[in-house]
């Protein structure tokens, strides 16, 4: 009962979150109700695979997609949330985030989610900066936080 991680094992979730559709992001996930700072938001779940893996789908199975799900947990392995994953792989990027990606040790394993930065107020959008690197370097990203 002491262990800190029980919220990501029970998995109890912030609740009152729906996805919707943004103007400019495509999914997004917002809160429906007021969520206290240092709540869990969501688990970013998904097939564990290789870096390598993940990128050789880029360029074959995922090439015509227009959005990509997944999430770095070390230099060599990733969570492919692309076809099937947690509602968190909907959660998009901000600069000015109020929300943060965290790291967590259960029962031997790494798990990853979102906890809040902040009080987040009911419509808000759940955002976390991705820190993102791209797979193509020669083709930049528009930031559409603002």
């Amino acid at each position: 009962e002491r262990c800190s991680n029980q919220r990501l094992q029970r998995r109890q979730y912030a609740p009152g979150l729906e996805r919707f559709m943004t103007q400019k992001k495509g999914w997004g996930v917002r809160a429906r109700q007021s969520i206290p700072s240092g709540t869990l938001i969501l688990e970013y779940m998904g097939e564990l695979c290789t870096s390598a893996e993940f990128e050789k789908r880029m360029m074959t199975r995922y090439k015509g997609d227009t959005h990509h799900y997944c999430l770095a947990i070390d230099g060599k392995t990733l969570i492919d949330a692309q076809r099937a994953g947690s509602e968190c792989r909907f959660v998009n990027h901000s600069c000015d985030p109020n929300c943060e990606m965290q790291k967590w040790t259960v029962n031997g394993l790494q798990r990853m989610a979102v906890f809040a930065k902040r009080d987040i107020m009911p419509g808000e959008e759940i955002c976390y900066d991705y820190n993102f690197s791209l797979f193509d370097r020669n083709q930049g990203q528009v930031c559409k936080c603002g």
